[in-house]
């Protein structure tokens, strides 16, 4: 009996051109920046090597005790997928059912994948290839190249046959040789977790063995007795006795096979599987590991008699189905072409013995005659759970991002579980006749999965393909823009934007203000493509009067400011950018009926920035809003002060707060840590850059406001899945900034 097992400033307001305090004395000066460096592989893996058992890295390495504020530490070199936390490792997506967010990506960011392909196909000689990339999620790329070739083919002809056929589909069904494994694997584990079988089932039901078996055969007289100790669990882990070294893998000998057992059609799984059984095991079932297709292809038997659905079936409902794959993207390779699927490119054959194998065909009509190994010379249909099966790289790369190689689930808490290696963390690779087919987990998070019609004896090289995959994957995870955020715990109603272009931002205020909403924040960038803006937005549920500027010259912006400041309001933000040579502003500003005094300049050099910064701060005002940006090769700043005088002997204002500008990340990183100790939170933060250099500059707040959290180094491809979080933790951004 089985038992159920657990699934596992008004008047006196000052215009100037243009941090607060430098950083504390011993703070390093000259530390290497790692703004750049976040995604790198070497740090993901440096940080994995450091993290030893842990679940994966995304905790906080020293957890604030209870009841201390709630500024969040930023510890330098966190790999992509982690997120700083209150103590708890939040999953990167969540896996409801669909609901698994795919963030968009635009091709062009690619364009190191295609060029590696391109590369690949010129180095090795293969002319048709598909590529698909998946992060923890799904697919997030698949490309197809080079022509599909005449279906008809059977002989590669001489010269370029790059110009055989169509160009190659994105779709482009592919035989993915022995890198089907792994789904025979999840399969297993599957029937296991549905209690359908036990990993420690014995496999054979054979004269003398025991009762708790799954698969009954035909075995000669005075077969190896050591085949009724053979288990599932020995066949799933290559443990199985079969050893190719010496014994022959007649799974590729199928016409000696057919004329051994007198067949009249292409010997079937079972007919191999007997065949080979009646040669005796090679060692005891669990003493060695030998690579085995035969295991495999016997477990694809025990698929199908627990299971109760033929291998393709269950493989496709029970674990690509729920993904959201298409049924069309997975099929049983046929191996002649007349039965072939059209969606799949032509195999070339080629004239060469595989050691001492002549290919010969098993097939109705030309049984006994010498085929190619790609077209009749060996048995597809039979290789199924082994290497049967034909699907398209993005149905391949999406198993990758939900199972392990070994054929358990991934999970988002395990999903960085796995040995660092220098640039896979590991991979399968499949051959067969005309094929050559890599799955491989980069160490940065990715799934990189690559079909070819390359044939078996070509000079494809599987560790150096991993390795230029994976290189290619560092490059997409290094692109910019960067962005620094700061989250507060809030429960307003919000929205926020990270990059409007400029073109549709005027059109972005309208309708979110119609909508109800008030800016609290905008900072410009300019990017690879021109202007972008972040925003964040909070209801305005008390119809406070705002305004705001935006993509303004100083001269314009200028004006404007004459305009709103006689009007009534003051600026609460401010921002600056390079536009070319120009320097840009963008502002809010917000009703002031009592008048409370503010002061603010836009392009101040570093030293002017420090020398007002220290003037309004013995006066009572304190620094509310900070903007770094370059202009002729130097820092500039953007700043905004407001009156807030201090009562006697409580210092020079009724807020403590503290400030910091050019800082290096290691310098930064120390003061955050400084004022976190002291009961400050983080209120506004720039993270910009001067030539090659990243700096930041920053406000903390002894305010006693809600719980904040900081992080300044999420990228077009980590922003959304973080941002996902933080909104579900129930924090709303404060502020949003762009840099490169």
């Amino acid at each position: 009996m089985r038992t159920r097992k657990g699934l596992a400033v008004a008047a006196a307001t000052t215009l100037w051109l243009g941090l607060a305090a430098a950083p504390a004395p011993g703070a390093p000066t000259a530390e290497p920046d790692p703004g750049r460096l976040q995604q790198s592989v070497t740090a993901v893996r440096d940080l994995l090597l450091k993290a030893g058992d842990r679940m994966r890295p995304g905790e906080e390495l020293t957890p604030p005790p209870a009841g201390a504020d709630a500024i969040r530490v930023e510890a330098a070199g966190q790999p992509p997928a982690a997120v700083l936390t209150d103590g708890a490792a939040p999953p990167l997506y969540r896996h409801r059912e669909l609901g698994c967010e795919v963030p968009a990506f635009a091709e062009s960011r690619f364009a190191g994948f295609d060029a590696q392909v391109t590369q690949m196909m010129q180095d090795w000689g293969f002319m048709t290839a598909s590529l698909a990339v998946a992060n923890e999620c799904a697919t997030i790329y698949d490309q197809g190249y080079g022509r599909v070739g005449p279906w008809w083919a059977r002989n590669a002809p001489a010269g370029d046959v790059t110009d055989l056929g169509p160009a190659t589909p994105d779709n482009e069904l592919f035989r993915i040789a022995s890198i089907t494994k792994p789904l025979t694997a999840a399969a297993i584990h599957d029937l296991d977790e549905r209690d359908l079988l036990e990993k420690t089932d014995y496999v054979f039901c054979v004269k003398g063995g025991p009762a708790d078996c799954i698969l009954t055969v035909d075995l000669p007289a005075g077969f190896d007795e050591r085949i009724a100790d053979l288990r599932v669990r020995d066949l799933v882990g290559h443990r199985g006795g079969f050893d190719n070294n010496k014994t022959t893998d007649y799974l590729f000998r199928a016409w000696e096979v057919y004329q051994a057992g007198n067949l009249n059609a292409p010997p079937t799984p079972r007919d191999f599987t007997e065949f080979m059984l009646g040669l005796g095991l090679d060692a005891a079932p669990d003493a060695e590991y030998h690579y085995s297709n035969l295991g495999y292809l016997i477990l694809g038997l025990v698929i199908e008699k627990a299971g109760k659905l033929p291998y393709r079936d269950y493989v496709y409902q029970r674990l690509l189905a729920p993904l959201g794959i298409a049924s069309g993207d997975v099929v049983l390779s046929r191996t002649k072409r007349l039965t072939r699927n059209t969606r799949e490119p032509a195999y070339w054959c080629v004239d060469k013995n595989w050691n001492a194998n002549v290919p010969i065909s098993t097939f109705a009509g030309e049984a006994g005659q010498r085929r190619c190994y790609a077209d009749g010379g060996w048995v597809l249909e039979s290789m199924a759970a082994h290497g049967g099966l034909s699907m398209t790289a993005s149905a391949v790369a999406t198993f990758y991002a939900h199972w392990w190689n070994f054929g358990t689930p991934r999970t988002a808490e395990t999903y960085w579980n796995f040995p660092a290696g220098t640039k896979t963390a590991y991979s399968h690779n499949g051959r067969l006749a005309a094929t050559q087919t890599v799955a491989a987990r980069c160490v940065n998070g990715l799934n990189v999965v690559l079909l070819t019609n390359q044939h078996a004896w070509g000079s494809f090289d599987w560790a150096a393909a991993e390795e230029r995959l994976c290189r290619a994957a560092d490059d997409f995870l290094a692109q910019g823009p960067y962005y620094s955020t700061i989250w507060e715990r809030d429960g307003r109603d919000w929205r926020s934007h990270r990059a409007t272009p400029a073109a549709g931002y005027q059109a972005l205020v309208d309708t979110t203000k119609a909508d109800g909403f008030r800016l609290v924040d905008v900072n410009g960038h300019r990017g690879d493509s021109g202007t972008t803006y972040a925003s964040t937005w909070v209801r305005n549920t008390d119809g406070t009067p705002w305004a705001a500027t935006h993509g303004q010259t100083f001269a314009a912006f200028s004006a404007r400011f004459d305009q709103l400041k006689k009007a009534g309001y003051r600026m609460t933000k401010v921002s600056g950018w390079r536009d070319g040579d120009q320097p840009r502003y963008a502002s809010v500003w917000t009703a002031n009926p009592d008048k409370r005094l503010w002061i603010s300049h836009i392009r101040m050099t570093d030293a002017e920035y420090q020398q007002h910064a220290d003037e309004y701060d013995a006066k009572g005002y304190r620094l509310i809003s900070v903007d770094g940006y370059e202009l002729a090769g130097q820092a500039r700043y953007a700043a905004v002060w407001l009156a807030d005088p201090g009562t006697a002997g409580s210092g020079n204002t009724a807020t403590p707060y503290r400030a910091i500008h050019g800082a290096t990340a290691a310098a930064y990183q120390a003061w955050f840590d400084a004022a976190a100790a002291d009961g400050f939170r983080l209120t506004d933060k720039d993270v910009y850059t001067v030539g090659p250099a990243v700096r930041w500059a920053a406000i903390a707040t002894r305010d006693g406001g809600p719980p904040t959290r900081s992080f300044s180094t999420w990228n077009f491809y980590t922003y959304q899945p973080r941002w996902a979080q933080e909104k579900e933790a129930g924090y709303r951004p404060v502020t949003i900034s762009a840099y490169r």
